[in-house]
């Protein structure tokens, strides 16, 4: 039984370590536990590079020492024995899940008779799930709860699957992220431009990015071209920095955990990937006080950014246009100026208190509806 009168919520995610749906779901974790929750965090595989509050379930130990088969049965089995042994009422499904006969055993065999709650973080929603219609109605009744980051997920997932039980509950800007300990000796630029993130290039089209830098003004005005994080493609984009001749101007530095000096120090940040969900790059530097430059993709940014209020937003696979971007938040001192002043306060509706409010408002209701 429940105590305390505190619902028993169980996050599961694909890890603790990664990307932003990791990060974001051990955040949830924590406001979720500062709401009042007991939180349960139950992850596929181990690995651990963000902060998370409440108690961990850690599937990846199990898959370490299973076997290919069997093995998955008896981490099926321990999930569901997880889930009974503490009570959990209410789901929050982060994963991807994009296996048809994966996500159908574990809609029917693990989560019969809870409140499931699957969280949708990308506009590539195949990934969460099955493309065809009626695949998706073999998992998912019309009525499943569905949470998305932004409103054109929603909207996309309405249309294309019939679901009539959508919800969009923004992602929330981390509140102690200029708290955390900076890497010392960065030997940063005076004067820069950034991107972080992965480097993937078949999702965040970083070389866009890198060919508008070389069509804009910013090398002739040594502003340097900072590309923090590590990826399959690093290298691949910096040879796309040499055959440019920008070795000089365009700096790779390693992943850190803690980039707010990065951001803070940086002139403006930049987005240009094909696809996004509610990039949380942007919602950190507008936090920070920086201001940002971001392609128009789906989805997050038209949702985020305000045009030449508090960043500039282009049309997206358009290399011209974006150099274009750039040389204006350099040279036009005063738009930069004025965007710059209202970039925390552009984000204030994002904060943890209340993006909380809303998901402890959402899931006591579905707790008290089901």
């Amino acid at each position: 039984m429940q105590t305390n009168n505190k619902i028993n919520v169980g996050i599961v995610a694909s890890s603790l370590a990664g990307g932003g749906a990791e990060r974001t779901s051990a955040k949830l974790s924590q406001i979720l536990e500062g709401f009042g929750f007991h939180v349960h965090v139950i992850t596929v595989l181990s690995g651990e590079d963000f902060k998370f509050s409440g108690q961990r379930f850690d599937l990846g130990i199990l898959k370490a020492k299973g076997t290919p088969i069997f093995g998955r049965l008896q981490r099926l089995i321990a999930f569901k024995q997880y889930l009974k042994k503490h009570d959990i009422s209410i789901v929050v499904d982060s994963r991807s899940r994009p296996t048809f006969i994966k996500e159908w055993l574990i809609n029917k065999l693990v989560y019969t008779k809870l409140n499931v709650v699957y969280w949708v973080h990308n506009y590539n929603t195949e990934t969460y799930i099955p493309k065809a219609r009626f695949l998706a109605r073999l998992i998912y009744k019309s009525d499943t709860n569905f949470i998305t980051v932004s409103q054109a997920i929603n909207e996309k997932i309405k249309q294309n699957y019939g679901f009539t039980n959508v919800t969009t509950i923004y992602n929330a800007f981390d509140k102690d992220f200029l708290n955390y300990a900076t890497d010392v000796n960065l030997n940063l630029p005076e004067q820069y431009i950034l991107y972080f993130g992965r480097l993937v290039n078949k999702s965040k089209n970083i070389t866009l990015l890198i060919n508008a830098y070389s069509q804009s003004k910013l090398p002739m005005q040594n502003v340097k071209l900072v590309i923090l994080g590590d990826g399959e493609d690093k290298v691949e984009l910096q040879q796309l920095a040499s055959a440019l001749k920008l070795e000089e101007y365009v700096l790779f530095y390693n992943f850190t955990k803690a980039p707010a000096k990065f951001i803070k120090d940086a002139k403006y940040t930049v987005l240009t990937s094909r696809y996004e969900g509610f990039p949380m790059v942007l919602l950190e530097s507008l936090s920070m006080g920086t201001p940002v430059v971001s392609v128009d993709c789906q989805s997050g940014p038209s949702e985020i950014i305000l045009d030449k209020q508090n960043g500039l937003l282009v049309e997206n696979f358009n290399t011209e246009t974006l150099a274009v971007a750039l040389n204006t938040f350099i040279f036009d001192t005063d738009l930069y100026s004025a965007c710059k002043a209202s970039a925390k306060s552009s984000v204030s509706h994002l904060s943890e208190e209340v993006i909380g409010a809303q998901w402890s408002n959402y899931l006591k209701r579905i707790n008290e509806t089901n």
